[in-house]
């Protein structure tokens, strides 16, 4: 699959940002994950919240509106991380997924992919 829908995309961002977490555990990143994991979500106004800054982000990015690539996927991810930055402390991982998204080479960027191409609908 090359390109998601904003609903798909939003949980290949959540899968990857978990990801992220696990290799490198970060208090703020955790904070942030936990926020957007719809599996805990028990407060619609918190989900709406969240849903809605994420919608907002890709309606940001001049970008396709329908569907995002992997490329525009990452760009979103780098920007919803730079939004979320007045709740968290996130300067690290963003300096990391920058340099991912620039070199484009590194097993981060493979497993960005691999996520982005093996997310389905449950």
């Amino acid at each position: 699959m090359s390109q998601l829908s904003i609903g798909l995309s939003y949980k290949a961002v959540f899968t990857y940002l978990n990801y992220i977490l696990l290799r490198n555990d970060s208090d703020e990143l955790r904070g942030l994950v936990t926020a957007m994991d719809p599996h805990t979500w028990q407060n619609p106004t918190a989900e709406q919240t969240v849903v809605t800054d994420y919608i907002n982000v890709v309606k940001g990015i001049d970008i396709s509106k329908d569907h995002l690539s992997a490329i525009e996927g990452f760009q979103v991810m780098l920007a919803y991380l730079r939004k979320q930055q007045g709740w968290y402390q996130l300067h690290d991982t963003i300096a990391h997924l920058e340099e991912v998204f620039r070199v484009k080479d590194s097993p981060d960027w493979m497993v960005w992919n691999d996520n982005w191409k093996t997310t389905k609908v449950d």
